[in-house]
This record gives structure tokens, C-alpha cells and sequence, in this order.
């Protein structure tokens, strides 16, 4: 009888939990990282921000000399209270593009990207991270 209910308790097992990384709750101010697919809640500031891809990535490879740094899209989507939005934060800042975005009356900043890009492989889209932080206008 014990044979036959250990298959079960072992997928048991498996299905409660350490499916992936657990959710941040960042303060204010505070850097975080998230992957894609995943939410961070600023529960002082009532924000959640979910990383949802990365697009456009030109940056300059590890690898390689070049004349410009190149950039790369990340697109967040804010909730707060009264909104919901999908906003982009650039690698790059300066205008049109920038590394911030309006959150009610908070900012998001894009601190850095993860990984580099190499001139060897393409980086697959699961691998990003982006770490970012909230703070007040």
C-alpha cells in the first residue's frame, strides 16, 4: 500500500510550491530585479509593475568596439489604484527616449539589463532581467 501512495505524495510534493522565484515587495526606493512574466508589488506606494519583454535590443556586444551603445526597449506594465498602463523604459535616456516613467506619484526608473548582449549568441528573451526602483516625483 505504501508503494502505491508514494507517486502520489511525491507529485504532492512537487506541486506545493518552489515553482519559480517568489514575488518582490520592494520598498520605496528599493532596487529590484525581475524576469520576465514576473511582478513586483510597492506596497507602500499601492504599485505593482510586472517586466513583460524586452524589445529592440540594439546594445553594443561585450564583445565587439563600437561607436554607439545601442538600446533596448523594456516594457513594464504599472498598476496602481486607479490605472493601468504599459509603459517603456530605455537603457539609453535622453529624449524621446528614457530610462523613467510616471507611476501615479511615483517614478520608475530602469537601473540596468541583464544579461549583455555577445556578438556570439542571441540572448534568449526568457534570460533578461531588469532591475528597477520606484521612488518619488
Amino acid at each position: 500500500m505504501l508503494r502505491m501512495l508514494a507517486p502520489f505524495v511525491f507529485l504532492a510534493a512537487c506541486a506545493s510550491g518552489g515553482s519559480g522565484p517568489s514575488a518582490p515587495t520592494p520598498a520605496v526606493n528599493e532596487e529590484f530585479t525581475l524576469a520576465p512574466g514576473q511582478t513586483a508589488t510597492v506596497n507602500d506606494a499601492k504599485i505593482s509593475l510586472t517586466f513583460e519583454r524586452v524589445t529592440d535590443d540594439s546594445r553594443c556586444p561585450v564583445d565587439v568596439t563600437c561607436i554607439w551603445e545601442g538600446d533596448a526597449v523594456v516594457h513594464v506594465k504599472v498598476k496602481t489604484d486607479t490605472d493601468e498602463v504599459t509603459r517603456e523604459l530605455h537603457t539609453q535616456g535622453g529624449e524621446p527616449r528614457t530610462r523613467k516613467a510616471p507611476a501615479g506619484q511615483y517614478v520608475i526608473t530602469l537601473v540596468k539589463l541583464e544579461p549583455a548582449p555577445r556578438s556570439t549568441a542571441p540572448i534568449d528573451p526568457a534570460a533578461y532581467r531588469a532591475t528597477l526602483v520606484v521612488g518619488r516625483e
